[in-house]
């Protein structure tokens, strides 16, 4: 029976994990009539593991606009976490390592010192949640950072809207064969009018255009987060710029109602 397979960019780490994951997911991407891949870097990635390039087909993910979308009322999400009259920088994100939270975090003691009533939220849970709060503390930060844990899925779009840049540095840890296959949340943010940061690594350049919808940065350069980071905060026309022009490339090319 002829079949399709999706590969996201992590399942490729997590299929060769053994000798038997390896051999099974071996045979179903052999045997599958077409492999979507959801970036370009996920394809090259794909295609060295030997898999025909004719029944590789790229399939960027989309987001739901109306779910997703600006100008909704914020009121809630600030009370709760007290942002009233603060300048946001947001991740949403899970906390493991390659999400690169912990660049930004380095990059914060600079950043306030030219907008200091920045506040640095991280939506989300994970294994490295206790080593970044001890980051956090030993940069007498804590006034600056806040950790959501768990965020629900219905306050996301407030949390979005209530941020003034979206920021994921990712990067890709080779030794794991762990990399940012897309990046969804950039997609989010964007269909929320916001501007994005993005790493320079894996499928990002497909989630992110560098100019355009966002900027695109070093992922271990601290210096270029820094300036990316206080140049859309300082300069609102560009940040409006690339948040409107985020929202109609995911309008016009990336929404579910585009890609369904």
């Amino acid at each position: 029976m002829p079949y399709c397979i999706l590969v996201h960019g992590s399942d490729l780490k997590y299929s060769s994990r053994s000798k038997i994951d390896a051999f099974i997911s071996s045979k179903i991407l052999k045997n599958a009539s077409m492999i979507l891949v959801n970036s370009k870097y996920t394809k090259d990635r794909v295609l060295e593991k030997g898999y025909k390039r004719s029944k590789i087909k790229v399939l960027n993910p989309g987001v739901d606009t109306k779910i997703f979308q600006p100008n909704i009322d914020t009121h809630k999400i600030k009370e709760r976490y007290k942002l009233f009259n603060r300048r946001i920088v947001l991740t949403v994100a899970r906390l493991v390592p390659r999400k690169g939270h912990e660049i930004v975090i380095k990059a914060i003691p600079e950043v306030i010192k030219h907008i200091p009533n920045l506040v640095y939220i991280i939506a989300g849970t994970g294994e490295e949640e206790s080593r970044l709060k001890e980051m956090v503390d030993k940069l007498k930060i804590r006034a600056h950072v806040i950790f959501t844990g768990f965020m629900e899925k219905e306050l996301l779009p407030q949390l979005y809207n209530a941020c003034d840049i979206f920021v994921m540095p990712s990067y890709e840890r080779q030794e794991f064969g762990d990399f940012e296959g897309f990046g969804i949340a950039f997609l989010e943010a964007n269909a929320c009018e916001k501007p994005v940061i993005g790493g320079r690594s894996g499928g990002i350049e497909d989630a992110v255009v560098d100019g355009e919808t966002g900027l695109l940065v070093d992922s271990h350069n601290v210096s270029e987060i820094i300036d990316a980071v206080v140049r859309l905060l300082k300069n609102r026309d560009l940040a409006e710029k690339l948040g409107q022009n985020g929202r109609d490339r995911v309008e016009k090319k990336l929404s579910w109602q585009k890609i369904g």
